[in-house]
């Protein structure tokens, strides 16, 4: 784990940079225009939503087919081109759809009076150049390079508040927002692109080989079960934003959307340790070692677990404190109800850890697309009923409870399959220091200043939390880390 742990911390940290405008920006720039923030947010939602049909599955076949493709002085069978080429070809595929639909959904929307269908177009360059990146991002992993393509992503946002600010002094309109930002999204790709020159495997093959045991149609399956098995995973967890449009409005969508920003903080640290342990549970289904498997399996979930519990605790209890804080907080009224289930769906997701890799890289990668399909169905069938009734708290509800569906039915499903499962003693000992300290936490009384009541709780359960699992001793990659940059430090007297 000593190179998943090193990228992980390098990917955090270049994530918690960006993270640290960003929180600035929640405070004090996108409350200013919630509903610019909410048609952003809708955008680039489809643009994700659409992201794994775009690139027919070509991100994770870079990454399962990676071990047996690999040879440098092949280059690697053309892998890259091979990803590359489904990625252009699934691109072209959704254009053609989209200029044959555009008629139909300009009608649609100009119904609703969302005010969106003027930017629908917008669309189709951030997919293109989204997939793009994700299968490069994706290839960097055999190399156990996280940290650079995750700085290059980050770059949006630093740069995505001051197009807020653009727009907000009229020094730009809504048209010139996308503009820039379809501009930016192109300079992330070829800054990555570059990348990958630079680490020596940017090969482009006319002849792609097939490794011998594989047939091209086996890899053409398995994208085709990607794509679908991503949309539904999508559609399970992040259907929800576009549906607070459509029900709601892009000023509803704002607001859940900064609860969404703040939730998926949480779980920085853990997306991180996820990716970085991608290429090694490729190599262990690869070849067959269930032993290191079950051992990856329990340790990413107590690694992924620690830093999600600790930041989410963190945000429990200073987040009115820090509402207080942001701008035009008589607007977000229902973001705390948001906050509360979107975070405990993190936690499903740290506390089940890998269980999804597992299946999508086995044999069993089939299943997955079923599981995924009644999800998806549960979930908007849920939004349909919810959205209505309670609004955006109706939707994080909804992606709490089909992310518990998903998350369970994933790990019963390995268990039966293989015999693993990822849950130790030492996890119910994480939930009870996190339970501790926020409870601790919010006992902390008011000091009727906003901003030292943040420091104050936050630093109270930064401590207490670092400090209790140190002593637990539930993690030794957690102490390592700590006793070489924390204890290290601390003076000792000499007796």
């Amino acid at each position: 784990m000593g190179v998943v742990v090193r990228q992980s911390i390098k990917g955090s940290i270049v994530n918690y940079v960006g993270l640290a405008v960003s929180i600035f920006s929640v405070l004090f720039v996108y409350p200013k225009d919630l509903e610019l923030y909410g048609l952003y947010n809708f955008i680039i939602g489809i643009a994700i939503l659409l992201t794994p049909f775009t690139s027919l599955g070509a991100g994770s076949i870079a990454v399962r087919y990676f071990p047996v493709f690999q040879n440098q002085e092949r280059g690697h069978g053309g892998l890259l081109s091979l990803a590359l080429i489904l990625c252009l070809l699934g691109n072209l595929i959704f254009i053609v759809l989209f200029f044959i639909f555009q008629p139909w959904l300009i009608s649609y929307y100009e119904a609703k009076q969302q005010g969106v269908e003027s930017y629908l177009i917008y669309i189709v360059p951030l997919t293109l150049l989204l997939s793009l990146s994700a299968i490069l991002s994706n290839y960097c992993l055999n190399f156990h390079r996280v940290a650079f393509p995750l700085a290059v992503s980050n770059l949006l946002k630093i740069v995505l508040p001051v197009f807020f600010l653009l727009v907000l002094n009229n020094w730009i309109d809504v048209h010139g927002f996308f503009y820039l930002l379809v501009g930016f999204s192109l300079v992330q790709f070829c800054i990555i692109l570059w990348y990958v020159k630079k680490l020596g495997h940017l090969f482009w093959r006319h002849k792609i080989t097939i490794p011998e045991g594989h047939r091209f149609r086996q890899i053409l399956q398995y994208s085709v079960f990607v794509i679908f098995g991503s949309l539904g995973a999508l559609f399970a967890l992040q259907i929800d934003t576009l549906m607070v449009t459509n029900f709601l409005g892009t000023q509803a969508t704002g607001k859940y959307s900064l609860g969404v920003f703040m939730a998926a903080s949480c779980y920085v640290p853990g997306a991180m340790i996820l990716n970085a342990m991608l290429p090694n549970i490729s190599k262990n289904l690869a070849e067959n070692n269930l032993y290191e498997l079950e051992k990856n399996y329990k340790k990413s979930s107590i690694a992924i677990l620690l830093p999600t519990l600790f930041l989410a605790s963190g945000l429990f209890v200073c987040f009115l404190p820090l509402r207080e804080l942001m701008v035009n907080s008589e607007k977000l009224n229902g973001v705390a109800s948001v906050l509360t289930f979107l975070i405990m769906a993190r936690v499903v997701d740290g506390a089940t850890s890998i269980n999804g890799t597992i299946i999508g890289f086995s044999k069993y990668y089939r299943f997955d697309f079923i599981f995924l399909l009644l999800l998806g169905t549960i979930n908007i069938g849920l939004n349909f009923y919810l959205i209505p009734r309670y609004g955006i708290t109706g939707a994080a509800f909804s992606t709490f409870l089909s992310t518990t569906i998903y998350n369970v039915t994933k790990s019963v499903f390995i268990y039966l399959k293989f015999g693993l499962h990822p849950f130790s003693r030492k996890i119910i000992t994480i939930f009870l220091i996190a339970g501790l300290t926020s409870v601790l936490g919010f006992a902390i009384p008011s000091t009727g200043y906003p901003l030292l009541d943040l420091l104050v709780k936050g630093a109270f359960v930064a401590i207490g939390f670092v400090f209790l699992v140190y002593k637990a001793n539930i993690s030794m990659e957690f102490n390592q880390l700590f006793e070489k940059y924390v204890l290290a430090y601390i003076p000792v007297r000499k007796q």
